[in-house]
């Protein structure tokens, strides 16, 4: 197993865990893990973690619907940036 494939399963553990959580929860990650944790969440394969560019002080927000995961904001520059649904 490469070590791609065992950050993918180290992520794919920890967004479990936190989907057991009653709370809400606020991830904050840096680089390579903020590609390989949205290539996780959207169900993308892994070589997709490759074309998604991300870089400093950047908001990255997830909203959880019934189905699946949404990136609702990516690379967002805004010092306020954050999600409606998020705030319900």
């Amino acid at each position: 197993m490469g070590v791609t494939q065992r950050r993918t399963r180290r992520m794919e553990r920890a967004f479990d865990h936190i989907r057991q959580s009653a709370n809400r929860p606020v991830v904050v990650s840096h680089g390579t893990a903020i590609r390989i944790g949205a290539t996780v969440l959207l169900e993308l394969p892994m070589t997709a973690s490759r074309h998604s560019p991300s870089a400093m002080r950047r908001s990255n927000i997830f909203v959880a619907s019934r189905e699946r995961m949404i990136l609702e904001l990516w690379n967002d520059t805004s010092p306020h940036a954050r999600s409606d649904e998020a705030e319900g």
